[in-house]
């Protein structure tokens, strides 16, 4: 029998991970369903969360407030400006 051992998936996969779950969080934030807009803004206050930003080497704390000041916003202005953060976070290299 031939196995082969188990390799963890490389830190790269693991970073475009994160990067892609920060992403959605945002664009959930500005979902039509409050349920998930509900989710999201749990996920924001959890510890994962900001264990995720320090993976990324964000500030945890600066990102929350803007997402916080994001909800402020009227929806179709939040989900404007949440694909417009996604496109930003496109170009950043983390």
């Amino acid at each position: 029998m031939n196995v082969k051992p188990f390799r963890l998936p490389e830190k790269k996969s693991y970073k475009k991970m994160d990067i892609a779950i920060l992403k959605q969080t945002i664009r959930d934030l500005a979902s039509k369903e409050m349920k998930t807009r509900i989710e999201a803004k749990k996920f924001i206050q959890s510890s994962s969360f900001f264990r995720l930003c320090d993976r990324l080497n964000l500030n945890a704390s600066d990102i929350k407030n803007s997402l916080d000041t994001l909800m402020d916003y009227p929806l179709i202005s939040r989900k404007a400006l949440s694909e417009e953060i996604a496109r930003f976070i496109d170009k950043e290299e983390f």
